[in-house]
C-alpha cells in the first residue's frame, strides 16, 4: 500500500514491504525538498517497525535530489543502528550513488546492485553472524 502525506507533493510516494525480519521500502520519485515532509513520514514510519534488515529500494527515483533529504537519510541510519539493524540501498541511480556517497550519508558497503542481489547480501551476513 502506497503512503503519502496529503496536500504534499505527489512527486514521491514510498511503499512498505514486511516479512519476518526484512523490511522493504520502495521509494518511487524525487528526494527534493518539497517531499522532506513525505520523507519524514517514511522514517517514522520505518521507526516503528522492528525489522533487523531494512532495505531502501531506488529503482525508481532520479538522480536529480537535493541536499535536504542527507539528514533524513542520516536519521533512518541512526535508527537502525540504535536497534542493531542493517540498512541496504539498491538500485541506486549512479549519479545519486555518487551524490550520497560524497555527501557522507551512505558508505560503499551499503549499496547492492537490486533488490535480489541485497537479499541474498543479508542471508550471507545472517549466516555468518549465527
Amino acid at each position: 500500500m502506497p503512503f503519502n502525506s496529503p496536500g504534499a507533493p505527489s512527486s514521491l510516494r514510498y511503499f512498505i514491504a514486511e516479512q519476518k525480519s526484512i523490511l522493504v521500502v520502495s521509494i518511487v520519485g524525487s528526494m527534493v525538498r518539497e517531499n522532506t515532509g513525505i520523507m519524514e513520514e517514511m522514517l517514522h514510519q520505518i521507526s516503528e517497525k522492528s525489522a533487523k534488515w531494512i532495505i531502501l529500494n531506488l529503482r525508481d527515483v532520479p538522480p536529480s535530489n537535493d541536499r535536504t533529504v542527507c539528514p533524513i537519510l542520516a536519521k533512518l541510519k541512526k535508527a537502525a543502528r540504535t536497534r542493531a539493524a542493517c540498512v541496504r540501498f539498491t538500485s541506486v541511480h549512479p549519479e545519486l550513488r555518487k551524490f550520497l556517497e560524497s555527501q557522507g550519508v551512505v558508505r560503499p558497503d551499503e549499496f547492492s546492485n537490486n533488490l535480489a542481489e541485497a537479499l541474498q547480501t543479508l542471508l550471507v551476513l545472517e549466516k555468518a553472524a549465527a
